[in-house]
């Protein structure tokens, strides 16, 4: 899929409905029909994916972020929070055990 294979990228709506051949608001709602999330959801979903495989790799929770297509710590910090309810660094940190699937 390639919202999954291009999670860290900038993939702007268009382009992911001009993959498909439909326009954009036909693409939201095929997509949350088939997933059952909203497609912004399931984007940051990727990301978060994306980000604890570069954590459990070594990496700082900052070049993770960066690496998983967030702006920056602000932007990571905050959708973080939003899908978690608790801050990265509290899960995220050179203690944490991680296995990405």
């Amino acid at each position: 899929m390639i919202v999954r294979e291009r999670a860290a990228d900038k993939l702007a709506l268009a382009e992911l409905c001009e993959a498909v051949g439909v326009s954009e608001s036909r693409f939201m709602h095929l997509f949350k029909a088939g997933v059952g999330i909203p497609v912004r959801h399931f984007r940051l979903w990727e990301r978060m994916r994306l980000l604890t495989e570069h954590v459990a790799r070594g990496e700082s929770l900052t070049m993770a972020g960066l690496a998983a297509g967030f702006a920056d710590s602000s932007h990571l910090s905050h959708g973080f929070r939003s899908m978690f309810g608790i801050p990265a660094s509290r899960v995220l940190n050179a203690h944490s055990r991680l296995r990405a699937c």
